[in-house]
């Protein structure tokens, strides 16, 4: 077809033979503005020729003027012939374009169809392949070169294989790092989900433990200050008290601090039915009374 329609278009040649523009007395034309432009190139303008020079000024424009409507006159000519020509053509253009603009649409209409097919087959063969690499078809996103119409069915395959197998790869890198990274926070008493996630954030294994052992100094050096800061509060309360008989005294407020009340040792015999006597030991357990049982 592509044949015919260029069969049916006539040979044709565009016939152009361009016009000569002559000036008249080009050369005494040129002379007399160069002899007019040396004569006051260079003019000094001061008080004595400032008249002198604004009347120069106003020929020079005058001469740049009438040399301009010149150009202007022959160009406005000179590109008539051009204009129509432009016009024709355009219109021959029109005429054709008018053709094309639906085929136009329709090809790629008919290609776009093409393409959304062989995102189809691509996208069955992912979910036929994917169980077998251990991976789900939503994981796999559609390389564009797998829509190309040249590219071979092999090639789908191989491109299709290569990228599950990549990220069934990533995927078990990252389930062991999680892993580990679970272990050794554990092992170091730190919570561990905070560190896992670091793993999949794309944070180095090596770094993590890095992390992990300074939170672990951290925390030591926390607690080691939290234990000194205690024990100077202690050591600064004992100073303020003072020991006055059996009881203890704060010296600034007079007030007396709870003691430890001393334990006192006695010896009894005690006799009761067994509910009274297991009545009675339930109540030293929960008063905290210490006590044994004696033979004989």
């Amino acid at each position: 077809m592509a044949n015919e329609v260029t069969a049916i278009l006539p040979q044709f040649t565009v016939k152009y033979t361009p016009v000569p523009i002559e000036i008249t007395n080009e050369a005494q034309l040129k002379q007399a503005i160069t002899d007019y432009a040396s004569k006051y190139k260079g003019l000094v303008v001061t008080e004595d020729t400032f008249a002198e020079a604004k009347s120069v000024r106003a020929e020079m424009r005058k001469v740049v003027t009438e040399l301009d409507e010149n150009r202007r006159k022959i160009k406005r000519g000179y590109n008539k012939p051009l204009d129509d020509f432009e016009v024709r053509i355009n219109e021959l253009k029109a005429t054709v374009k008018q053709v094309i603009t639906p085929i136009d649409t329709a090809v790629k209409e008919l290609e776009e169809r093409q393409r959304q097919q062989r995102l189809l087959n691509v996208q069955a063969l992912i979910d036929e392949m994917a169980p077998n690499y251990g991976v789900t078809a939503a994981d796999v996103e559609v390389n564009p070169e797998w829509l190309n119409k040249s590219i071979s069915h092999k090639k789908i395959v191989d491109g299709v294989a290569g990228t599950m197998t990549a990220i069934k790869a990533e995927r078990d890198r990252i389930a062991t790092e999680e892993l580990s990274v679970r272990k050794y926070a554990e092992a170091n008493g730190q919570q561990s989900e905070g560190w896992v996630t670091q793993v999949s954030a794309g944070v180095e294994l090596v770094e993590i433990f890095k992390r992990i052992d300074q939170a672990v100094i951290r925390q030591k050096e926390a607690s080691e200050q939290e234990r000194k800061a205690a024990e100077a509060a202690a050591a600064v309360e004992k100073l303020k008290q003072k020991q006055v008989g059996n009881k203890t005294v704060d010296t600034e407020t007079g007030e007396v601090v709870d003691a430890v009340p001393e334990l006192v040792e006695t010896r009894l015999r005690i006799l009761g039915t067994h509910e009274q006597l297991m009545a009675l030991k339930q109540f030293m357990d929960d008063s905290a009374i210490e006590y044994e049982y004696l033979e004989g």
